[in-house]
């Protein structure tokens, strides 16, 4: 029978939440037109047995891939190459999908045909629960992507995107191996080839935060600097080496100034080092280089390059006290003047240095 969805979960050392993830997708009702595909990149436990012992019970329905690892970016590309559904999903193996939502989601694939579908997540951590959904207004209607705002979708990204899998095979997308945050190339470099678009107002996603070691927690960004870079260069030169119509230019340029808010934001509040404000200088240079990107950076509150260049210069050290406080305050999203924000650092600065 033809697959209508294929999912795959990238998989390495998660032993102890695989069967939480894959009773997800098979509980309590298991779909015929389902494709999984665990993706086990090279795990040292027993994560590829678990996959094998599901893979057993669910015949035809979930299929265990062994590789060597790679890291985020090359399970993903395994998947793309495997894939024979008609559309294509991720899921990480240490979140999990609502099952209803999932079969409803099935449901509606079967009785449409877009390159795109935007659905519904929910990050949870701990017993606190936030939803991000599409504006209402969009819900249900088949939209040319040329006339989207991406940045008017809360839930656009990994987790809520759903993208026909002809156009993950025949445009060769592939995620770079070997390092983290891939999961930003997987929502920039298929835009490209997108032309139809629909919002369905489903959860299915349910993306799990608090564990630790996970790439979103702040210990791991500071050591995954350099991944973040490499990931922006590829998008630096990718919008300026492509002659790029303005309409998808701007959604391009909206996932490129994302990735770097979270390389600054990381810098600046954590690892303030002369090397990596080094880096940071690289960064703004680029910025400044792709058309609108300075002030799209400066909008989000995300560009206090200057600031803290200075501040560098000035210490020769780390304040972590003053850098978490900025990282907290752009996570917030408060728009503050540069005169306002100064004179609030310059008082937090004179504080501890009083201490």
């Amino acid at each position: 029978m033809d697959k209508i969805l294929t999912i795959i979960i990238p998989t390495y050392n998660m032993e102890s939440l695989l069967p939480r993830c894959l009773d997800s997708l098979v509980k309590p009702q298991c779909s015929e037109f389902l494709e999984v595909l665990v993706i086990n990149d090279g795990s040292k436990d027993n994560s590829l047995s678990i996959a094998r012992k599901y893979e057993s019970e669910y015949t035809g329905i979930i299929k265990a891939v062994d590789k060597e690892n790679g890291n985020y970016g090359s399970a993903v590309n395994k998947g793309i190459e495997l894939a024979t559904g008609k559309y294509f999903r991720i899921l990480d193996a240490d979140d999990y999908y609502d099952n209803k939502g999932l079969s409803i989601l099935i449901n509606e694939l079967e009785n449409i045909n877009v390159d795109l579908i935007l659905t519904n997540y929910r990050k949870d951590r701990g017993a606190q629960k936030v939803y991000f959904k599409s504006p209402e207004s969009s819900i249900g209607h088949i939209y040319d992507f040329d006339n989207v705002d991406i940045d008017s979708y809360p839930n656009f990204a990994m987790h809520g995107i759903t993208y026909k899998t002809s156009i993950l095979k025949n445009n060769n997308i592939r995620l770079q191996h070997g390092i983290s945050y891939t999961d930003t190339e997987y929502c920039f470099y298929p835009l490209s080839y997108v032309k139809t678009f629909v919002a369905l107002d489903i959860l299915v996603y349910c993306y799990q935060l608090g564990r630790p070691g996970q790439t979103v927690e702040i210990s791991s960004q500071i050591k995954s600097v350099a991944s973040m870079v490499k990931i922006i260069d590829r998008m630096y030169y990718y919008l300026k080496d492509n002659n790029i119509e303005e309409r998808l230019f701007k959604k391009l340029r909206s996932i490129f100034c994302n990735i770097n808010g979270l390389c600054f934001m990381t810098i600046l509040c954590f690892d303030g080092s002369e090397k990596n404000m080094t880096l940071l200088g690289k960064l703004r240079k680029q910025i400044d280089d792709i058309s609108g990107a300075q002030d799209i950076m400066l909008g989000k509150n995300l560009f206090g390059v200057r600031y803290y260049k200075s501040y560098m210069q000035k210490k020769k050290k780390s304040n972590g006290l003053l850098y978490s406080f900025y990282y907290k305050l752009v996570k917030k999203g408060v728009a503050l003047s540069w005169a306002i924000r100064d004179k609030v650092f310059k008082n937090i600065s004179h504080n501890i240095a009083g201490k």
